[in-house]
């Protein structure tokens, strides 16, 4: 693992990224560092670091047939391991700072019916707060995890959305068909407030995050409205109509505005609006609109980092998951900052958080040497299916950093023509790796930049023999403007005069290449595999990739066929699937097999056997 201990270190903030994740996955939320995101889905968690892609996920084992309502990371410094999950009518609290099989520290169990969303209170760490298809809002003290220290309920239409409210530590909101309500835990179960917002069922509330009366609301009406409760309970302040039903309106965490996310529609985008200054009817007018994925957006997040100067320097970039099995991140520029009025530079205190990842699982031992290991490396957590290099190779096939991080696939756009050149070491592995099938990556470490593979090649006494090779490749950060180091394992059948005469090509061709700035991986295999490399014609323009990386985009990126989309209709994520990708396993058959043999009592007391008639053979006839 990459040894990053800053943001600002980070090689994804300031780059797109896009990560396919083929694993069912329901729910989607970020570590408040920004350094880890984890994805939530029925085969239980999948913990991903940010600033180290290529590698495979944490897999926390948790099988479930229903479906993830949420997920959320708690946004505590002195809770920094702990994520909330839905399971139906349970909110499972885990411990990423545990090993696979006690990660689960926490079950909170006081609904009846489905958890549809969850949320942490913003001051106190131990404090969250749930609500359900129940109609119930339960508020939670983890100290006391067997039942809920607050509970209140509509009695009439169940609760789709909670939130607390960012500056007062006693008010909550919940959101129930057309309306919402505005608790206090010190009234008992009498609401302060009930707004009659909506025309249609509203789907989400959030709360300002500078001033207490200030309120959001999203609905199927095609409306956003803005309420100010101080000043009019009745009106709402302004709204704005989208043309299409929203799933989510959310206040900036920057600045004075809203990002706004359709329920259907909308071009599968993120808008961003300001609302600055707006009173009454408005027409959706978008600052920005974040426009990429091919299905619908069903959550976003805003990830962000900051130095500790004492000023507001913070900079932000929107992490989306869609339908379409995609996270995606994306860059804010100075300009977006400026149409939503967000002004860097003022004095403010901002938090500080450890900036760590617990995609490792705790008491993993981590080689640091430069020494080659003959066994596989395992990538997840043992509680669950391991990941070898096999899967770890499928999995870096669905990552995308930088230009091709939103190239759409080549059945979607068959015109566009890509360069296929890889953009760094990570696409090289994955385009290289799926067009030698016989070479074996025995270890992929993108982050430190590390590659062990092994294959057979004419290197011994006799050409015409095969000889195994195990090599060890080291990469700098500067590649490819720098050329990788090798070290060949020892082996008893390669005799010294050899090893030199690879080792002295090897470094010929990877130094030509390095000095015309292009990837020599490929070039270095097919001269292990006994063929000729010719150093004399290279250009900088040259393409020795053939394979365009676009092919890869229906890979998926975990061990599961499903889509996020068909999990909704189907609860079959239990049954053994075919494992996408190009070393796929044969498809189940959930076909019966027929009975052989029966016997059934009837009621005169006679007892009824069937058999599968034996069939003569022809020899046994005659």
């Amino acid at each position: 693992m990459a040894n990053i201990t800053s943001p600002y270190e980070s090689v994804t903030f300031g780059n797109s990224l896009s990560l396919r994740v083929d694993g069912g996955v329901g729910a989607v939320s970020i570590n408040p560092s920004g350094r880890d995101v984890v994805l939530a889905g029925r085969r239980g968690l999948y913990v991903v670091d940010l600033d180290d892609p290529f590698s495979p996920p944490r897999w926390l084992h948790h099988l479930t047939s229903w479906e993830v309502a949420d997920v959320q990371w708690s946004p505590h410094a002195s809770k920094p391991a702990w994520v909330i999950s839905t399971s139906n009518q349970k909110a499972m609290v885990w411990n990423l700072a545990r090993t696979a099989n006690s990660a689960i520290e926490l079950v909170l169990h006081g609904h009846s019916r489905a958890i549809t969303d969850i949320n942490f209170h913003p001051d106190h760490p131990e404090l969250l707060a749930t609500c359900s298809v129940d109609t119930s809002v339960l508020a939670w003290d983890t100290r006391t995890p067997k039942r809920p220290f607050y509970t209140v309920s509509d009695w009439r239409a169940g609760a789709s959305q909670v939130k607390w409210n960012f500056k007062n530590p006693n008010i909550l909101s919940s959101s129930h068909d057309h309306y919402f309500y505005i608790w206090d835990l010190r009234n008992n179960s009498k609401p302060l407030l009930k707004i009659n917002a909506h025309e249609r069922k509203i789907n989400g509330v959030d709360f300002s995050r500078t001033k207490e009366s200030e309120i959001i609301s999203s609905s199927n009406d095609n409306t956003v409205k803005f309420w100010d409760l101080a000043k009019d309970t009745e009106n709402p302040v302004s709204v704005i109509n989208t043309g299409f039903p929203v799933w989510r309106a959310r206040h900036l965490p920057f600045g004075d505005g809203c990002s706004i996310m359709p329920l259907r529609g909308g071009n599968n985008s993120i808008y961003l609006a300001s609302h600055s200054e707006q009173e009454g009817d408005n027409k959706l007018k978008p600052c920005y609109v974040f426009k990429g994925h091919t299905d619908r957006v069903t959550d976003f997040l805003w990830r962000s980092r900051h130095s500790s100067s004492g000023v507001d320097d913070r900079e932000f970039q929107l992490v989306t998951w869609s339908k379409d099995c995609d996270l995606r991140l994306w860059n804010m520029n100075d300009d977006i900052y400026d149409r939503v009025g967000f002004k860097r530079g003022e004095p403010k205190e901002l938090l500080a958080y450890d900036y760590k990842t617990y995609r490792e699982e705790p008491g993993t031992a981590t080689n640091k040497g430069y020494a080659l290991k003959k066994t596989k490396d395992t990538f997840v957590t043992s509680r669950g299916e391991s990941i070898n290099t096999d899967d770890h190779l499928t999995w870096i096939s669905g990552v995308r950093i930088g230009r091709s991080a939103f190239a759409p696939p080549i059945d979607q756009n068959p015109n566009m023509t890509v360069g296929n050149a890889p953009d760094n070491l990570g696409e090289e592995v994955s385009v290289v790796g799926h067009k030698f099938p016989k070479v074996k990556f025995e270890k992929i470490s993108v982050s430190t930049g590390t590659l062990v593979l092994s294959l057979n090649g004419p290197w011994g006494s006799n050409p015409e023999d095969l000889l195994f090779l195990r090599l060890e490749t080291k990469y700098p950060r500067t590649y490819p403007s720098d050329p990788p180091t090798f070290r060949i394992e020892e082996n008893r059948e390669l005799v010294n005069e050899k090893r030199q005469e690879i080792m002295q090509n090897l470094n010929d061709i990877a130094k030509k290449f390095a000095s015309v700035e292009r990837f020599s991986l490929e070039a270095c295999l097919r001269f292990l595999m006994g063929e000729k490399v010719d150093l004399s014609n290279l250009e900088k323009d040259d393409d020795d990739f053939n394979l365009p990386l676009e092919d890869f985009d229906d890979l998926s990126s975990l061990p599961s066929s499903i889509s996020s989309s068909e999990s909704e209709a189907e609860d079959d994520e239990l049954i053994p699937l075919a494992q996408s990708g190009l070393n796929s396993a044969p498809t189940f058959d959930s076909t019966p097999i027929p009975k052989g043999c029966g016997a059934s009592w009837t009621k005169s007391g006679q007892l009824v056997c069937f058999f599968i008639p034996q069939r003569e053979s022809k020899s046994q006839k005659i």
